[in-house]
């Protein structure tokens, strides 16, 4: 370990990298543990950072980031794969951990809603965006159908299901705090949510105001919905409600839908806490409680 970053351990526990499959809120989600730690109105400091990787990559390394991001602690969002190295830094510098999913089927939708915006912005910003005939060349090839058969949706998948694999090997740490947050959790009981993630990944737990205070920045993420739902301020952005795939998922895209979910499901070896939190995915024998 490098000499400037050995730190004392007492240092790093008030650190929780929080991380999250794209399009899960888990951005929004590391805001709102920010303000639940216990320090958050005590210290004058940065408490949160977001480092996005495009592509949720495998090649970075989480040591040098808590020095450079967090050096006084804090939640430091990431969007990345659980490789050898983060999960060493981890169990060393006892490392709180929050992981942030979302139900595949309307995760993939929204995620075709993201890259058709993104697109749409390419296009503006070189002065297209009003050539109609550009713009669906742009898009012809961006649509949940196309994402779930490229490989996006497996992705995804195997993403989820790797960082529940390491969430559970991490369990037999009893430094090591861990917290799944479901968006469908989230949007359904914010103070619930928030107050069982709070209590699982802090010491002191969250007080009532703390909880308070994090919903609050959350209303600003539900008006962010709201007006990407609204077509003349965000062309093509969606809703973000739970369900959103019942507005895209004709008979033949649930059914590549399944195809692909029910083949992950089938090979990979934490499959089954994938299912534990989403009983409905094709693959699971038997509804199981959440």
């Amino acid at each position: 370990m490098p000499e400037n970053q050995n730190k004392p351990a007492s240092l790093h526990r008030r650190i929780t990298a929080c991380y999250g499959v794209p399009k899960s809120a888990s951005r929004q989600t590391a805001n709102m543990l920010a303000r639940l730690q216990p320090e958050w109105r005590d210290t004058p400091r940065k408490a949160v950072s977001h480092l996005d990787y495009p592509g949720q990559t495998k090649e970075y390394d989480l040591l040098p980031l808590v020095g450079q991001e967090m050096p006084a602690g804090g939640v430091l969002h990431i969007q990345g794969w659980p490789n050898v190295g983060t999960l060493r830094t981890v169990r060393e510098l006892k490392i709180n951990l929050a992981l942030v999913l979302r139900h595949p089927a309307d995760q993939i939708c929204a995620q075709e809603s993201h890259v058709r915006h993104m697109r749409f912005r390419q296009l503006e910003a070189q002065g297209l965006a009003e050539d109609e005939e550009a713009l669906q060349r742009e898009l012809a090839g961006v649509t949940v159908d196309t994402l779930i058969r490229n490989g996006r949706l497996a992705r995804n998948l195997w993403f989820m299901c790797e960082w529940l694999r390491a969430t559970a090997a991490l369990c037999d740490d009893s430094d090591i705090r861990v917290a799944v947050v479901r968006y469908e959790d989230v949007m359904a009981d914010l103070p619930g949510t928030l107050r069982q993630a709070g209590d699982a990944l802090f010491d002191p737990k969250p007080r009532q105001d703390q909880i308070a205070h994090a919903a609050e920045c959350f209303q600003f993420h539900e008006a962010k919905l709201r007006l990407h739902a609204n077509p003349h301020v965000y062309r093509f952005g969606s809703s973000g409600r739970v369900g959103l795939h019942r507005d895209y998922f004709d008979d033949a895209g649930l059914a590549a839908f399944r195809e692909v979910v029910g083949h992950v499901l089938a090979i990979h070896p934490a499959a089954k806490h994938l299912c534990a939190l989403y009983p409905s995915l094709p693959g699971v024998p038997a509804p199981v409680p959440v």
